[in-house]
């Protein structure tokens, strides 16, 4: 598993906001108690769950039911809700984030490492 020395590699701006979104999220939802006692299982069936919300948040349903839709001539990029883009996809890469967490730990458990 890697290990990095954060003084000398700093995360990109990127990573480092996108770190920010899920640890916010995470923290919202800290009445929940965490994710030691779900199981890989559950937290793939949200993850794949999220995922969908995702998708559904970058179609760029317009809602329009006129049939001379003003809206026609925009891609579903350009509609989509950008806010709730990047909610969701901070639930997904949290999900997957619980998964690796899970896997580390029981990694390092078969290596002996109490954890």
């Amino acid at each position: 598993m890697p290990q990095y020395d954060w003084a000398k590699m700093a995360p990109r701006e990127p990573v480092a906001w996108f770190a920010e979104h899920m640890e916010e999220t995470l923290r919202r939802n800290d009445h929940k108690g965490g994710w030691d006692d779900c199981s890989t299982r559950w937290l793939l069936s949200r993850l794949h769950e999220e995922l969908d919300e995702l998708a559904e948040s970058m179609s760029g349903r317009c809602g329009c039911r006129e049939a001379d839709c003003p809206h026609v001539l925009l891609t579903p990029w350009d509609m989509a809700n950008k806010d709730r883009v990047i909610q969701e996809a901070t639930d997904v890469a949290n999900f997957a984030m619980m998964i690796a967490d899970k896997a580390r730990h029981a990694a390092l458990r078969a290596k002996g490492v109490d954890v």
